[in-house]
């Protein structure tokens, strides 16, 4: 995981003297590209991500929820928890999962997986609870088998990897209101990929958004075909925001 951990020393050099986002990114984008978790016998792919970092000292993202498992836990699981101990209880009706790339302890750094590609092919996106579920898998005791997963490095390079990720694409994360960190709300720290009217299965909240944070980071002439192969109509605003032909 050697490119991976460069970027992540990078970032924590570098984000006291300036802005993280674009490294976020960066790490989100590798993610979805050349990375999987594999857990015994089963690989998952992330397709879409949120980037979740906290610095007291250079990045106050007051969203991170600051469980002691964001850190010093370089490739390894994090099932959200009722509090911020390890020993809290995982939120099983709504709970998520991050895979941690902190290794330092003054450091939380964690990325959510809203959602995945399994090797069979079938996705699930846009429902970080569904995902977290799904890697948990059938079982009697829910806390062991959290705390049993919790344990391994399962953050690997990808092999047979499945994705069509054409496009890589970074947007707000979702559902998130300025009021903690109104800065840092308005970022595009959620990555997400296979999105588009070729991938109709793929259900991704803020669709419009989404599309309005991919066109407006080409600083480019958009063509309406472009849109529609997105969206699958032209809204309104993008004729008025963009130039388009």
């Amino acid at each position: 995981m050697e490119q991976l951990e460069e970027k992540v020393h990078e970032l924590f050099a570098t984000c006291k003297n300036k802005s993280p986002c674009l490294l976020l990114q960066e790490i989100n984008a590798l993610l979805l590209s050349q990375y999987m978790i594999r857990i015994e016998n089963r690989c998952f792919y992330p397709i879409e991500v949120e980037a979740y970092f906290y610095d007291q000292e250079a990045f106050l993202d007051n969203y991170v929820h600051r469980n002691e498992l964001q850190q010093r836990r370089f490739g390894k699981l994090y099932f959200h928890r009722k509090s911020q101990s390890r020993k809290g209880c995982f939120l099983y009706s709504r709970g998520g999962v991050d895979i941690c790339l902190s290794d330092n302890k003054n450091i939380y750094y964690s990325i959510l997986i809203r959602g995945i590609r399994m090797d069979d092919g079938t996705t699930i996106c846009n429902s970080p609870n569904k995902v977290a579920r799904y890697i948990l898998g059938r079982t009697s005791d829910i806390q062991t088998r959290v705390m049993e997963l919790e344990q391994q490095v399962c953050l690997t390079r990808s092999e047979n990897d499945p994705r069509l990720n054409h496009l890589i694409i970074h947007t707000k994360r979702y559902g998130l209101t300025v009021g903690k960190s109104p800065d840092v709300a308005r970022y595009n720290l959620r990555t997400l990929t296979e999105f588009g009217t070729q991938f109709p299965y793929n259900k991704y909240k803020g669709k419009e958004e989404i599309a309005l944070s991919y066109f407006s980071s080409l600083n480019r002439t958009i063509k309406k075909e472009e849109i529609r192969n997105l969206l699958g109509y032209v809204p309104q605003r993008f004729l008025e925001l963009f130039k388009v032909i």
